[in-house]
């Protein structure tokens, strides 16, 4: 088993499936059995720079030196630096690697040669049609095969003894707005037009001749336009558009073939292009090709219009479910289902175990992922079964290797901005085929995730908080303003329930020689350990409260007096294996009296002090054995 990492970056917002399937198709072909994994990047069409830095933290989730082969496609990458550093990095690897449309010295190139196929469009024009004024109407000026056709452009211009000039030449994006724009541009201007256009790609050529129709102008009549990849905005726009054959599932299965000769050690080209034509159409006055077949055209556009009405409702139905997960589980549960019913065979869910330790101050890793020892399976589903022994990244690995065939994985990166959180994986998802729009409801469950995420932490910090607010930061033990909040709201219900409750007051005897004797730090020690003793020991369902300073308080609910009574006995004698002492004051309430919790507060108080008042006579021996040293270890 085989197993080819596949390193790409969409086209905007969507996925190129093409590569995928024409790699997996080439190995059915040749009977053999390889794992291709797409690690699939959106990173060039958000403004946010971190956003995009997250999507392309994917490429680096990989490790790279143990796959069999590498196929780039870094040709749609606007950001540089990341193209470079991919680059950089996949030269370091002792394995054969197979670039899709972008020539670097070292790795192997597949596609079309576009310097001589551009050329042969515009010798097609010079010859044929006699046109001797050309513009050439570019894609992005970063994109590798944008600038071979403008090079053979410009070779073809000093050939044909044309003076190149600045308003030959114009660099866009590889959309439709692109040449309605150029059009627009144009006839603002007021500049005279030329006698052909020569685009980068059919896209920006039927913006043009759409722009074109809106002026009034007529194409060819008032001027000619070419493409370039026969899209079938190309083959059966009116006017058809003279284009070039661009058969990206045929740079798949090359890609393919020739990693497959690598491994067998034959010599392979270091140039692999493609066996394409240039297809002479209307748009330069050419006759239709002849070759369409309409009505099976408009019957492929209506039932892609249907499809597209139900995916779109499907997508609206998922953003709805996923919106109204209220915890992990659901919200992967939810997203898992709806791509399985989509065409898909399998999906898994990796996450960073940071997002269910939500007690944790570590924070999500920022472009370089953490150890799969970090990460854990959060969701692994097939259709018809859900995996619940797949945990770690080293089992779902091994489940991979283990599977038999030729299976195709995308791999897209889960990411709240730059922060990296896990990825997720798509097995064989066919759905790609009609629907590239796979950003878009990934993207939907990322969002759905951090939402979860942040408002699980937020949840998280606020009972922090509210045990800061409503506990003694000393011992544990709630504090005043948690007695003032909690009690008196329970104390007024079981009054109206007639029932009798125990208030129990007191403070540590001789307090003010322990801090003067042993230091404040000891008396604190001696604080925590009754504090330890009272939680440990107070009567089932009673709150227990540090007042202030030594003094303690011990609401008992429903009280029974003989309980009570003998958890104080039995606290008195705990206290005073450590030699600590306590002088407590207890009440019972009476539900037929008016009085309120405050004033059987006060009784406590005034109790305790005469409890206090009865033990003075034992102060010189109590001294004594204070003197001797307060034992608070046990």
């Amino acid at each position: 088993m085989k197993r080819i990492a596949l390193i790409s970056d969409g086209w905007k917002r969507l996925v190129l499936y093409s590569w995928m399937d024409g790699i997996l198709m080439r190995a059915r072909e040749l009977g053999i059995e390889i794992n291709l994994y797409q690690f699939n990047a959106n990173g060039n069409w958000s403004y946010d720079r971190k956003h995009n830095n997250g999507e392309y933290s994917i490429f680096y989730l990989p490790e790279l030196e143990k796959y069999d082969g590498v196929i780039l496609d870094c040709g749609n990458m606007t950001d540089v630096e990341q193209r470079d550093r991919i680059i950089k990095r996949l030269k370091v690897l002792e394995i054969p690697v197979v670039s899709i449309a972008y020539a670097e010295e070292g790795f192997y190139y597949v596609g079309n040669d576009n310097k001589k196929l551009f050329r042969k469009v515009i010798d097609h024009l010079y010859e044929v049609h006699n046109c001797r004024s050309f513009v050439f109407a570019g894609g992005p000026i970063y994109h590798y095969e944008n600038l071979v056709r403008f090079e053979s452009f410009k070779e073809a211009m000093e050939e044909y003894g044309i003076k190149l000039t600045d308003d030959m030449y114009m660099f866009g994006d590889y959309d439709f707005g692109t040449g309605v724009r150029y059009i627009d541009e144009w006839v603002k201007s007021g500049r005279p037009f030329p006698e052909s256009f020569v685009c980068a790609n059919d896209n920006i050529a039927a913006g043009m001749c759409c722009a074109a129709q809106k002026h009034g102008l007529k194409v060819p009549g008032d001027f000619m336009v070419t493409g370039f990849d026969n899209l079938d905005k190309a083959a059966y726009y009116k006017p058809q558009i003279t284009t070039v054959e661009h058969n990206r599932g045929n740079i798949g299965k090359n890609a393919l073939q020739i990693l497959v000769d690598l491994w067998d050690g034959k010599q392979v080209d270091n140039f692999c292009f493609l066996d394409s034509e240039c297809i002479p159409a209307e748009s330069c006055g050419c006759p239709n090709t002849g070759r369409l077949n309409y009505r099976d055209y408009v019957k492929w556009q209506i039932d892609y219009s249907v499809k597209n009405d139900v995916d779109a409702e499907n997508v609206m139905v998922l953003e709805n479910i996923i919106k109204e997960s209220q915890s992990y589980e659901m919200l992967f549960k939810n997203f898992s289902d709806h791509i399985l019913n989509m065409n898909c065979d399998g999906i898994y869910i990796v996450v960073n175990k940071i997002l269910f330790d939500l007690e944790t101050d570590a924070e999500f890793p920022i472009e370089l992922w953490c150890k799969k020892e970090d990460m854990v399976v959060g969701y692994a589903a097939e259709r018809g079964k859900r995996f619940e022994n797949v945990c770690t990244v080293e089992e779902l690995e091994e489940y991979f290797r283990n599977e038999s065939g030729t299976n195709g994985y995308i791999c897209s990166p889960i990411h709240f901005r730059d922060q990296i959180v896990g990825f997720t994986i798509f097995k064989n998802p066919l759905f790609l085929y009609d629907n590239a729009y796979l950003y878009d409801i990934h993207s939907t469950f990322v969002i759905t995730l951090e939402k979860l995420y942040k408002q699980n932490k937020l949840e998280i910090i606020n009972k922090k908080m509210m045990y800061l607010y409503n506990h003694d930061s000393l011992t544990g033990l709630y504090n005043r303003i948690a007695y003032t909040e909690m009690i008196i709201p329970i104390f007024k219900d079981l009054i109206e329930k007639k029932k009798i409750c125990a208030m129990i007051f007191f403070d540590v005897d001789h307090f003010k020689t322990i801090n003067d004797t042993y230091g404040h730090r000891f008396g604190d020690e001696v604080l925590k350990k009754i504090a330890a003793e009272l939680e440990q020991n107070k009567p089932e369902k009673s709150y227990a409260y540090r007042f202030g300073g030594d003094e303690f308080v011990i609401f008992v609910p429903d009280a029974d007096k003989d309980l009570v009574e003998s958890f104080i006995s039995a606290f008195d004698k705990i206290l005073e294996k450590s030699n600590i002492y306590v002088s407590c004051g207890t009440i019972f309430t009476d539900p037929y009296s008016l009085k309120s919790l405050d004033d059987y507060l006060v009784e406590a108080d005034k109790k305790m002090y005469q409890v206090k008042a009865t033990r003075k006579q034992k102060k010189k021996e109590r001294r004594k054995m204070f003197f001797k040293g307060v034992d608070i270890s046990s």
